[in-house]
């Protein structure tokens, strides 16, 4: 059986077209940071705390999608276990997830995941059996949508289909097409 791994990191692409000068580069890097700050500022600081974090992703799902790696959907089981629907895997990928404290001068915790050895995260092109972490305000910005609980059953069941690699989803298509019911959250 063959297991692709989404480790948690997030890769930012420069949408930049080589007639774009230094100036209106900075430019756009600027607007973008100042995005990410409002949103960041839309969220309760203690929502980025150890405690924080565990309260948002201890029983619940996201959603997110990256050119890199297409549309993941994951659980984050209460005790630890994390079950992700990886697009092209014809199973769910069972791992570990937890929450550690901030390094350095960061102020925000960080999402950690770990998948057995045996797994493959074909972006980073490297195999689990570690620990990966990513801030929590990253994981936060790159997270598409958010609910409470586990309505594709991915903790029981599986997955309820194959996701088409490189393909964007919706937690509405999704739900749409397995019968699941899902109420996003902010």
């Amino acid at each position: 059986m063959r297991y692709l791994v989404w480790t948690g990191v997030m890769v930012l692409a420069c949408g930049c077209s080589p007639g774009l000068s230094s100036e209106q580069f900075q430019a756009k890097v600027q607007e973008s940071e100042a995005r990410s700050a409002a949103e960041i500022a839309s969220y309760p600081a203690a929502t980025f705390t150890v405690s924080g974090m565990r309260k948002r992703y201890s029983g619940a799902t996201f959603l997110d999608y990256s050119v890199q790696h297409g549309t993941q959907v994951e659980y984050l089981a209460p005790d630890g276990r994390a079950f992700l629907w990886y697009p092209g895997n014809t199973a769910v990928v069972i791992g570990q997830w937890t929450v550690k404290p901030p390094v350095g001068r960061s102020k925000y915790a960080r999402l950690c995941w770990k998948y057995g050895p045996l797994t493959y995260n074909p972006v980073a092109q490297n195999r689990g059996g570690e620990f990966s972490c990513v801030k929590a305000n990253r994981h936060i910005l790159a997270e598409e949508e958010y609910t409470r609980g586990d309505p594709f059953d991915l903790d029981g069941s599986g997955i309820p289909f194959p996701l088409k690699k490189k393909r964007q989803y919706s937690m509405k298509e999704l739900s749409e097409r397995s019968g699941a019911t899902v109420v996003l959250i902010h």
